[in-house]
């Protein structure tokens, strides 16, 4: 059977642990059933994996939720009882993200584009729905915005990495350091300040003025003291230029929240 979305936010158990599970199963039978939602498995997935290992019958029952969130559904079922690390929380808390903005897009739908009791208004960017549902997802999960922030950034720099954290083998602090991410998830060039960019910028542009008579004096018969400094003068401006290219690269691909830090 198929799993629900917000089921797979919880890491699968692995190793030994599952193991043990699946002698429990095999011993004493399956205790809870497998929890489904619309045909799909809500709950119980790691249930259904070992019965199908210690050759038990699995048995299914399908809930009703009234229309409240599947997410925090299985957050309420598993949060407690599979004693994840704070980090593996983090990495959870990051994979419901879209799930808690698809749900609460859902909600404005059903009303109307707009939250019941209050006046209908344009439907909010995507940036500001995003950052509800991670805030909202951090809350949930009981960890750390920032730690939530971390796990995004992973995601986006050092996926592989974040697998690490998922299964436990990192903490999240760990991970983004190995990724040569500063504290907040942003890449480590990003501390540059804004001044020097501004002026590594300036200078590449001034640099850009010189080209042409540069090419002029390419053409003259320059003595040896003049060579040497034309090419004292190109060498500085390759140096500045190659800082151009990375502060400008690197502006391209960041946040507009980031920018100026």
């Amino acid at each position: 059977m198929t799993a629900h979305p917000a089921a797979e936010l919880f890491p699968l158990m692995e190793g030994a642990e599952f193991q043990r599970f699946v002698e429990n199963i095999r011993t004493r039978g399956l205790k809870h059933p497998i929890v489904t939602l619309d045909g799909q498995i809500l709950d119980g997935r790691n249930r259904e994996r070992a019965c199908a290992e210690a050759g038990v019958e699995p048995r299914y029952v399908e809930v009703d939720l009234n229309g409240d969130s599947p997410v925090e559904y299985v957050l309420g079922e598993n949060l407690e009882r599979r004693h994840l690390t704070p980090s593996q929380t983090a990495v959870v808390a990051e994979k419901s993200i879209p799930l808690f903005a698809a749900e609460a897009k859902e909600r404005q739908r059903e009303h109307g584009g707009t939250a019941p009791g209050r006046p209908k208004t344009l439907e909010p960017e995507r940036a500001q729905v995003s950052g509800r549902a991670r805030a909202l997802a951090a809350e949930k999960f009981g960890v750390a915005d920032a730690q939530v922030a971390r796990a995004i950034a992973l995601r986006k720099h050092a996926p592989e990495l974040l697998t690490e954290v998922e299964a436990g083998r990192l903490t999240i602090g760990a991970a983004v350091k190995k990724a040569g991410l500063n504290p907040s998830g942003t890449p480590e060039h990003s501390r540059r300040p804004y001044d020097k960019h501004k002026a590594v910028i300036a200078a590449a542009e001034s640099l850009a003025r010189l080209h042409g008579k540069w090419e002029r004096s390419m053409t003259d018969a320059l003595t040896p003291p003049e060579a040497k400094k034309q090419l004292a003068v190109i060498r500085k401006a390759a140096a500045v230029l190659a800082d151009a290219d990375e502060a400008v690269e690197y502006r391209a691909d960041t946040p507009h929240t980031f920018l100026g830090r």
